[in-house]
């Protein structure tokens, strides 16, 4: 018995990856602004988020050490809104690697603000998927589901939608009122409500086939022929603005925008003529707010 014991030690020691999980998720809290809380309560809530994220298993799949997804969490508490609840706003990012490279390509980055967030001291994070507990773990599980649906999606033809699913679902076990707008559909068009509602949109399954294509025919093709995986994802551009005309101002292209703006600066730099003439119209018709910066790619970024 006790050899059979060691055995399963030795082996569980020797293939990590068994037991590893999905995410590596960064965790920091912001509290200066609330002078008034004791800041260990702002580091305890951290830590516990930071454990939730990374120690929940989010998915059946084995992932190896280096597999796990890098993605990070910024929060910055704003305000007190109730007893053991406060409000404030969180930053998720997160990429994933460029096959042949040292290099990374961001997934996502976007700032959902004013969001509700009820912690206890020395109470672990509950999380059930078929039902709410409260709009802490509903968001954080929310936004891990949804990492995972853009991983899935960069490496296969609509690879990540049955955790966009799972991301819908948690929205649709929201109780109304739940005191946080980020997840009405009436409050406005660019909330976690809203976001999901675009990745399952029929009218933006191309944006979803692009992703795919974006990614894994073109970046991930870079180190074997730059110029061509570099004309694939100029092609991509031509799906992004039929979409852009079937779901106008939709918040999905300004994630997109936000999240991959400086990538594709760079990448067009080199680009031919006609492929920076696509980019920048396309690029400036989804999002005018940044057209002057994606008119650099005619200037070398400059």
């Amino acid at each position: 018995m006790r050899n059979i014991f060691l055995f399963l030690i030795i082996f569980f020691l020797g293939f990590p990856s068994l037991v590893a999980q999905e995410l590596k998720c960064k965790v920091t809290v912001n509290g200066q602004q609330l002078t008034s809380v004791d800041p260990q309560v702002f580091k305890d809530l951290e830590q516990t988020i930071t454990e939730f994220m990374n120690d929940h298993k989010w998915t059946n799949d084995i992932f190896d050490q280096d597999e796990r997804i890098d993605c990070s969490l910024i929060i910055t508490i704003n305000d007190i809104a109730g007893t053991d609840i406060y409000k404030g706003d969180i930053a998720i990012q997160a990429s994933r690697p460029i096959f042949g490279s040292s290099q990374a390509t961001p997934l996502i980055n976007h700032l959902d603000k004013n969001v509700i967030i009820p912690f206890q001291q020395f109470q672990p994070i509950v999380f059930n998927e078929n039902s709410y507990s409260d709009n802490l773990s509903a968001t954080l599980a929310y936004y891990a589901y949804l990492i995972l649906g853009l991983d899935y999606d960069s490496f296969s033809r609509l690879g990540g939608q049955k955790y966009f699913q799972k991301a819908q679902d948690i929205v649709n076990t929201i109780p109304q009122p739940v005191g946080d707008k980020g997840w009405s559909a009436a409050s406005n068009s660019k909330n976690r409500y809203w976001l999901i509602e675009n990745l399952l949109s029929p009218r933006m399954k191309d944006f979803r086939v692009a992703w795919y294509e974006y990614h894994r025919q073109g970046l991930d093709l870079a180190h074997r022929d730059v110029n061509t995986a570099r004309a694939i994802i100029a092609s991509v551009f031509d799906k992004l603005k039929s979409v852009n005309r079937a779901y106008p101002n939709s918040m999905l292209l300004s994630v997109f925008s936000q999240t991959k703006r400086s990538e594709i600066i760079q990448i067009f730099i080199n680009g031919t003529i006609p492929q920076q003439n696509k980019v920048i119209t396309v690029m400036s018709q989804i999002s005018p707010t940044y057209a002057s910066q994606f008119r650099k790619i005619r200037t070398g970024g400059k």
